[in-house]
């Protein structure tokens, strides 16, 4: 009965201590917020094992060593060599291959991207997973079946055709080829592993569909070593011992695959918690939410202890009149209980919101609502709530058996100088710290953003559109037929008064292209030169398109075609590499395989983006692509926009010329702004911690220096009774202020400068001591400690002398 009433008695007071309640919710549902919402992306996308799959623990990703020129480990292999692995593994172990790509869906306007899954037929079999509707992928992995089935997954289903139960037997186009889908998966199962999947197709009917290469030279990619493009999943005999498989399996594979020298069969989780930079920005938002919770328990521990300061009066009375200290010390403990409770709730309800910013800003998806539901967060909740407790009850508590009734009583407080205000000093000190590591964070990745943003591409983006036609890619045509389409395309385009100038390319500018290795003419005298160049196929017109210079020489013509000299435009760049302080037209370039002499024509100006900046580029003729080995056919319109870009028209014209041809219109400046996206993410990401860590570290200067005058009452009366002026009294407190803002400011500094090491990967162009970004965050910190400041100095100045001597 006396613990309900002692309840009872902790929430009236916490509802009627707003001033102190609603402080120390907001850090406590801050706090419990930050860490519940990065262990759900973690798990999530990390740690939950796969949906309806049947004993997940059992399955395997297999993991090579290639040896060659370097060894180096490898999760994809050719589909060859995965039917050498697949015959030398299938005494100990099953196992499937998959090959996941992005492909168009539809025809027309009604299109759409999916992520599609061309797998072998035992692939559902090894997951452990029924259709739902239908039936699964029947060809066999090792008969080049042409049958061209696919299975769709439940969310796409009831997407994409409202959950039909007729929809089995009907024909739909992926990759612009005719597919029969035969069955639907049940809900929840989205694929083996990551990315989520859509449709599923049969490995040997659809690789060449989705392969974004397809066919070279009437050879299947199923059929080329060098294309590495399966995975492999393989389930394990129940209670086989995996070393020893390892082991087994790598010799019976080396006997046949020469070059794979080693196996590792990974579980799925530690092949999906691999070495990628989403799995290192997940571990270091963890690392910060556990710092933010510490802050936010320490904060409230402060708070708590200025709340018992202020109550000590109250407490020594209770224990005049026979209170036991184990019921105050009961009561205390209810106080931090309840608070804790409270913001735990109060932070799963922001832990959707947060958890779903955080997912967005990593990973560009959210998470269904369902998540929150997860037993896994719910006990990790729980396990953060008791901790919390755990770190939040032991100071007050201990303040509270401590209290002296004698001394209260007689009006002497005890002195804020003690081994409990210095662990209070630490504390907020450490926050700051944390804070300012944030900022300096936040602000690197600024500089970044800013100088990526900033940088001269050599070309101008703004009002061109781009029209990828992939579909291209898989039409069974000559690249000179390709191109006359193209050009059907582009005269269209070029007689729509919304477009000034056109032109065909291989690829956007700078996104795609091979690479190869060319040299000069040799001459008498010189060294011979070779030099690794980009290599894109464009029609005339395309330097004008982008208003790219042309600073010696001429564009592409007409003329230009199979039957006339190759030509070739270069960049400023490897003119002067290759002829410094000459004049590069007329001279030839050489290729190691192809025409013996491909004539320079003219000379454009530099073009760069931030991952190729220190490429030298070589533009082709598209009508002469055939004269060279290189895989480049033209599936690109670019087009300059007269007015304000509409996409539309760009889409409608093209599926005017060619009604079943999948279109993807983006403007250029949309596919240039995905080079800043990760500063950007950068900068939202340690933008949102450092807010959040900004308001506790005002919060918690705010309940230190509260603490430190409330303890100071006396003092400050004598000193105000003594002729101590108001100036004089903001100096005492703001002192203090700036000694925990400077010591916050310090840490900040030299911890940004000890871990900038660990990220400086992911920076660009910033200075090792960055002096915005450090200064910059000094200063705020400095700000946040005065502002800490302001309520406990308006407070302390508003009272008389008098009052304050008889505060003790």
């Amino acid at each position: 009965m006396d613990l309900v009433q002692d309840a009872r008695f902790s929430l009236r007071k916490l509802l009627k201590e707003k001033a102190f309640t609603f402080p120390a919710l907001l850090l406590l549902a801050i706090g419990i917020g930050a860490g519940c919402s990065t262990f759900a992306v973690l798990n999530h996308f990390l740690l939950r094992p796969p949906e309806r799959v049947r004993q997940p623990e059992r399955l395997a990703v297999l993991q090579f060593e290639v040896s060659g020129r370097r060894t180096y480990t490898e999760e994809r292999i050719s589909y060859l060599s995965f039917l050498n692995v697949k015959d030398a593994v299938s005494p100990l172990f099953e196992v499937s291959a998959e090959f996941v790509q992005e492909a168009g869906f539809g025809r027309g306007a009604g299109s759409t991207d999916v992520t599609a899954a061309a797998v072998g037929r035992n692939y559902f079999e090894l997951a452990g997973v029924q259709p739902l509707v239908g039936s699964g992928i029947e060809s066999e992995d090792t008969l080049r079946s042409q049958e061209r089935t696919a299975v769709l997954s439940y969310d796409f289903w009831q997407r994409q055709f409202g959950g039909s139960s007729g929809i089995v037997g009907e024909t739909c186009f992926i990759a612009n080829r005719p597919y029969v889908i035969v069955g639907v998966l049940p809900r929840g199962f989205t694929g083996i592993r990551r990315p989520a999947v859509d449709v599923w197709l049969p490995l040997t009917a659809a690789a060449d569909d989705i392969y974004f290469t397809g066919r070279s030279g009437g050879l299947s990619v199923l059929d080329r070593h060098q294309a590495r493009l399966v995975r492999l999943t393989a389930r394990l005999p129940e209670g086989a011992d995996a070393a020893a498989l390892e082991s087994l399996a790598a010799a019976s594979i080396r006997e046949s695959e020469p070059d794979l020298s080693g196996l590792k069969l990974l579980s799925l989780a530690d092949s999906r918690f691999g070495r990628g930079a989403i799995s290192q920005l997940v571990r270091w938002g963890s690392a910060t939410s556990a710092l933010v919770l510490l802050v936010a328990c320490a904060n409230v521990a402060n708070l708590l202890l200025l709340r018992n300061m202020r109550r000590r009066t109250e407490v020594a009375v209770e224990l005049s009149l026979g209170i036991p200290r184990r019921r105050l010390a009961r009561k205390a403990l209810l106080d931090c209980l309840l608070l804790v409770l409270s913001g735990s709730a109060l932070g799963m309800l922001l832990t959707h919101w947060m958890s779903n910013l955080l997912s967005r800003s990593l990973l560009q998806e959210s998470l269904p609502l369902a998540h929150l539901a997860d037993p896994r967060l719910l006990l990790f909740a729980l396990l953060v709530s008791a901790l919390t407790t755990a770190l939040v009850a032991p100071l007050p508590l201990l303040d509270a058996l401590r209290s002296d009734v004698s001394r209260t009583l007689a009006g002497h407080q005890a002195s804020p100088v003690g081994a409990m205000s210095r662990i209070r000093s630490v504390l907020v000190v450490l926050q700051v710290a944390l804070t300012g590591i944030l900022l300096v964070g936040a602000g690197l990745f600024l500089r970044s953003f800013q100088a990526a943003s900033g940088l001269d591409k050599g070309f101008q983006a703004q009002g061109v559109l781009v029209a990828d036609l992939p579909s291209l890619w898989n039409l069974e045509m000559e690249s000179q037929e390709t191109v006359e389409l193209l050009r059907r395309f582009s005269n269209d385009l070029a007689q729509l008064p919304a477009f000034s100038k056109v032109a065909i390319a291989s690829s956007a500018p700078l996104e795609g292209g091979a690479y190869a290795a060319c040299s000069p003419e040799p001459q008498a005298g010189q060294a011979d030169q070779r030099a690794m160049v980009m290599l894109d196929m464009v029609s005339e017109g395309y330097p004008e398109v982008l208003s790219l210079s042309l600073l010696e020489g001429r564009d592409f013509t007409a003329r230009d075609t199979r039957l006339a000299p190759p030509v070739a435009l270069v960049d400023a760049s490897l003119a002067r590499q290759f002829w410094p302080g000459q004049s590069a037209l007329g001279r030839c370039i050489r290729f190691m395989s192809g025409p013996p002499c491909t004539q320079v024509v003219g000379v454009i100006a530099d073009s760069r983006r931030i991952h190729s900046r220190d490429t030298r580029k070589v533009y082709l003729p598209i009508e002469q692509a055939s004269e060279y080995p290189f895989r480049l056919l033209a599936r690109v319109v670019l087009a300059k926009a007269s007015g304000s870009p509409r996409l539309s028209a760009l889409v409608e014209q093209v599926q005017r010329v060619s009604p079943g041809q999948n279109v993807r219109a983006t403007a250029l400046d949309a596919i240039l702004d995905r080079d800043v996206q990760r500063w950007k993410r950068g900068v939202v990401l340690l933008g949102l911690l450092g807010a959040l860590a900004l308001l506790i570290a005002v919060v918690g200067t705010y309940g230190h220096l509260a603490s430190w005058v409330a303890g100071r009452y006396h003092e400050l009366g004598v000193r105000m009774a003594l002729g101590l002026d108001g100036w004089r009294l903001a100096w005492l407190v703001l002192r203090q202020a700036l000694l925990i803002g400077g010591a916050g400011a310090a840490a900040a500094v030299l911890g940004s400068l000890a871990l900038y090491r660990l990220v400086q990967n992911l920076l660009y162009e910033v200075a090792f001591v960055d002096p915005w970004a450090l200064g910059g965050s000094a200063l705020l910190l400095m700000g946040i400690a005065v502002a800490g400041s302001l309520p406990p100095l308006w407070r302390a100045s508003r009272v008389a002398p008098s009052q304050l001597l008889r505060a003790e």
